[in-house]
């Protein structure tokens, strides 16, 4: 086998999702400064909503298989209770339900990743 395929095999999904999802705090937080340029970078690819939509599908995804993987062999809920938190926090937003993005999408993102760390512990 090689070392790349090997390095890819051990890769745990709870670490990638937490660094996912802590970008995607780092991400909330910073982004509202962003906006301050953005009639200089008005055309820049990072801007715009479906990159945003992107990341959270992939989060989700990750998400829902770490945590469901995890269950089965520590049957432990809680990881899956702050996914679910998160997770409408971030609905509630993307919808229009929620408002102050600014201070929920960021509690967000950090909760999630507090998730999979957590679960991460939980399996190790």
């Amino acid at each position: 086998m090689s070392p790349l395929i090997h390095r890819i095999k051990t890769i745990n999904i709870d670490v990638v999702g937490a660094a996912l999802s802590i970008t995607c705090g780092i991400h909330c937080v910073i982004f509202p400064l962003l906006m301050m340029a953005q009639p200089v970078l008005k055309d820049n690819f990072f801007f715009s909503e479906s990159v945003e939509q992107v990341i959270i599908l992939v989060s989700l995804i990750i998400a829902s298989s770490s945590f469901t993987l995890g269950y089965l062999k520590h049957k432990k809920s809680k990881p899956f209770l702050l996914f679910a938190i998160s997770f409408f926090l971030i609905l509630g937003i993307q919808l229009g339900a929620l408002e102050l993005e600014m201070l929920f999408m960021p509690i967000a993102g950090f909760l999630l990743a507090f998730a999979h760390i957590y679960n991460h512990r939980l399996l190790h």
